[in-house]
């Protein structure tokens, strides 16, 4: 989802106490450390993940009240809470301020969702895997749009504002920021901006993270060169207001690409009874298909922000060997791009 960059930690911390990355003689700081762990197949950042959010049975456990992890909301550049996760705990109060913003757009069981699998973003070989498959191949098109749409080589992102909204742990975040755009990522939950803070902090990467919805923790005079939409439009109640809140942001000539699942049977029996049921790569009820997003819907509330539609793509995944490609077709997952006129207002 401006360069008011944020590369502090700025999440409060389980005041209770899990299994520690300390308490098995290694840090994210111990180079020798690290390197033992990645040996073994472990990320050390994952590992100080599980610690700080709780470990999580592919998502079985659930974080409960504030006894887990409360992050300040940030409603504007430079207004966030200068907190030590080491030494403050979370409290009801520090909570209540994560859902400072206002529910309109949000699923409140989405978030809740998403906040008991936080731990599991970057572990490659957990939950997560199919996103991080797909993010390599989603990667190359999104470097390539950009690189169209504004006549740069591919890969050259130095001056251009990018926010992703609905940045998970910050997968699209970091690649990003890596070539040199001032990267924005918002996420209604708390415990995934908490893990895409540590994980970018490890990685020396300044990203500004934000917890809530667009409206809310985006300014109204910020403007961004690219809006990201990225498999979160099928998680919204409205996504007529959704895209409407986040475009509000886009800068006139801007680039918005929007990624989602498509409403068919086909979409149904891939993405819920292949994916979730049978071959049981994503956790069961990451999906829900009434809430899939025709290409047309999606059109339709582009254009009533006054964007024109560029390209679309089709992609498809096998699970039996996690792999993806590009398709033609859309019947399944697909991603479309949409762009602002130049001399539009605002």
């Amino acid at each position: 989802m401006p360069d008011h960059r944020s590369s502090a930690w700025d999440s409060r911390s389980n005041p209770r106490s899990p299994p520690s990355v300390a308490g098995v003689g290694v840090g994210i700081a111990g180079l020798t450390s690290a390197r033992e762990l990645r040996h073994r197949g472990r990320d050390p950042v994952v590992l100080e993940a599980e610690a700080r959010v709780g470990r999580f049975d592919d998502g079985a456990r659930g974080l409960s009240g504030a006894t887990r992890l409360a992050v300040p909301v940030v409603q504007a550049p430079g207004a966030r809470a200068a907190l030590d996760p080491r030494t403050v705990a979370a409290t009801p109060a520090a909570e209540e301020r994560t859902r400072k913003a206002p529910a309109r757009t949000i699923r409140s069981d989405e978030v809740a969702r998403f906040n008991r699998l936080a731990a599991t973003w970057w572990n490659r070989a957990g939950p997560m895997r199919p996103l991080h498959v797909v993010n390599e191949l989603r990667l190359g098109h999104v470097l390539e749009q950009i690189a169209r749409r504004f006549g740069r080589p591919v890969g050259a992102l130095q001056g251009l504002r990018i926010a992703d909204i609905g940045c998970g742990a910050g997968l699209m975040c970091e690649p990003l920021a890596a070539r040199g755009a001032a990267v924005v990522g918002v996420d209604a939950a708390a415990s995934n901006i908490a893990v895409a803070q540590l994980h970018s902090k490890a990685a020396g990467l300044p990203i500004d993270y934000r917890v809530g919805e667009p409206a809310a923790v985006l300014q109204d005079l910020e403007r961004f060169d690219v809006l990201l939409l990225l498999e979160v439009v099928e998680h919204v109640d409205e996504v007529p207001a959704f895209v409407r809140d986040a475009v509000a942001r886009l800068a006139p000539g801007g680039l918005l690409l929007a990624s989602t699942i498509n409403r068919t049977l086909r979409s149904y029996l891939a993405a819920i009874v292949g994916a979730e049921i049978v071959f049981r790569v994503l956790p069961r009820g990451t999906h829900h298909w009434a809430r899939f997003v025709r290409p047309e819907e999606l059109d339709q509330a582009a254009a009533a922000c006054g964007l024109a539609a560029g390209e679309r793509r089709g992609m498809a995944y096998l699970p039996v060997v996690h792999r993806a490609w590009w398709t033609r077709g859309l019947a399944v997952n697909y991603i479309a791009s949409y762009h602002k006129p130049a001399r539009a207002a605002g």
